[in-house]
């Protein structure tokens, strides 16, 4: 009789450790994950949209955006401006400027921080008949810089404190813009929002 009641007993728990395996693993995946802590998170695009002018290079913004994309593993947030000179004459080539902030958050890997090590140790300097692509200093902030003199656009990609990836693309205006404009937004605010 005792070796049946083992039996059994043995039985039942050999039957029951699935259960109880599956359940283990159900639990874990519906514990809470902890929040990302507030300092290495990316700041509210509301924040950042407040950091656009409402004028650059003497135009009007004619729209500004923001979002926030997040999950597992990654977040984000940006805000970006359009500024355009508005004409009835749609073949009219007037200057454009479009500008983004984003913000990956402070973490030891995030992209912006990745970039600017990247960008600190680099030098380029490539020129051809239609344009060049270099890497640039604006006001101490290590960035790269494109322009193509056929399209009459350009791009200055900024890193802003170790956080924000800044990115300014110009449509018909002069190279020497782009440096320009950049000093005319306000990147110490930006920065300030970092700490």
């Amino acid at each position: 009789m005792f070796v049946a009641r083992v039996g059994v007993v043995l039985l039942l728990a050999a039957s029951l450790a699935p259960v109880a395996w599956a359940q283990e693993k159900v639990e874990e995946k519906t514990e809470e994950k902890p929040k990302a802590d507030e300092k290495t998170a990316p700041i509210d695009f509301r924040k950042l949209k407040e950091q656009m002018p409402e004028t650059l290079a003497g135009i009007k913004r004619s729209s500004l955006d923001g979002q926030k994309i997040a999950s597992e593993g990654f977040a984000m947030s940006q805000a970006e401006a359009h500024y355009a000179k508005q004409s009835e004459n749609e073949e009219e080539n007037l200057p454009k400027v479009h500008v983004v902030y984003t913000d990956f958050g402070s973490g030891a890997g995030s992209t912006a921080k990745v970039t600017a090590g990247v960008w600190a140790q680099a030098e380029i300097d490539q020129e051809s008949d239609d344009g060049y692509t270099k890497t640039v200093k604006v006001n101490g902030t290590t960035g790269m810089e494109t322009y193509s003199k056929s399209s009459k656009a350009g791009t200055l990609e900024l890193v802003v404190a170790e956080r924000f990836l800044l990115r300014i693309a110009t449509t018909n205006l002069p190279a020497d813009q782009l440096q320009k404009i950049a000093k005319e937004l306000p990147l110490a605010k930006l920065a300030a929002l970092a700490k």
